[in-house]
């Protein structure tokens, strides 16, 4: 349960920096790419689903209904 929790603030985390690392860091013609990529619907919706997946067998888990 606590490594999908990790994973999740991980790749939270990993978007963040990298979010910001392209806004920074590229030229702005290459961080608008990046901002169209991460902001896109097709990336969003199964990250989201992902995330919302986690929080459901974290809690399954600790209702101990989970078969871990």
């Amino acid at each position: 349960p606590r490594r999908e929790i990790w994973l999740m603030l991980g790749v939270l985390l990993a978007l963040i920096v990298a979010t910001v690392a392209a806004k920074y860091l590229l030229p702005s013609s290459a961080a608008d790419v990046v901002h169209r990529v991460i902001c896109h619907p097709a990336f969003i919706v199964p990250l989201w689903l992902f995330m919302l997946w986690g929080l459901f067998r974290h809690y399954q888990i600790q209702k101990g209904g989970a078969d871990a």
